[in-house]
């Protein structure tokens, strides 16, 4: 059933942009470029169009009002080989913002002594980065990174999630499993 008053479906840029796309198939890359399409007058059916989008975004799964979407989960990755270097782990994309789960350091090789790790946020519009955990290990094995008290923590287009390990070490890795919340 159309929504109540609302143009035809046919005649929907949502339903038009997406006619030939199976509904399992649907990306929410490709519900955040329709979304940014539909301009926010309140004319000429945009509330409709609205709708739309967050039915098809839910049917879809790939969007969500009660929680993390579905099928989002992942462990993102940051390496470095050079002690002292801040190394981007991770990103968003524009209209994504991920919930940071936790953080491991780990899979150390060539190490020696004692590994100084910190993650850091940097807020890439104001050009402003904060140490959000720092800690050390003398192992080179995975180490839950245990001051993440701090959750949730949030993070979207405008920062990036930030890696450095300081000491002596061939690479060093750090896990961060997070999940897409938007």
């Amino acid at each position: 059933m159309p929504l109540p008053f609302a143009p035809p479906p046919d005649e929907s840029r949502v339903y038009d942009s997406l006619k030939s796309v199976l509904l399992s198939d649907v990306t929410s890359t490709q519900l955040d470029s329709l979304r940014s399409t539909v301009f926010a007058q309140g004319t000429d059916g945009t509330e409709d169009e609205f709708r739309r989008l967050l039915l098809l975004g839910l049917a879809s799964q790939q969007s969500s009002i009660s929680g993390p979407i579905p099928g989002s989960f992942k462990i993102a990755l940051g390496t470095t080989s050079s002690s002292g270097s801040i190394v981007t782990a991770f990103t968003p994309n524009a209209g994504e913002v991920w919930q940071i789960v936790a953080a491991v350091g780990g899979s150390g090789s060539g190490t020696t002594g004692t590994i100084y790790l910190e993650v850091k946020l940097y807020d890439i519009v104001n050009s402003r980065r904060v140490e959000w955990i720092a800690t050390s290990t003398t192992t080179g094995t995975d180490i839950p990174l245990t001051e993440v008290t701090q959750n949730p923590v949030y993070i979207d287009e405008n920062c990036r999630l930030e890696v450095e390990a300081t000491g002596t070490f061939t690479t060093y890795n750090f896990l961060f499993p997070m999940i897409r919340v938007r």
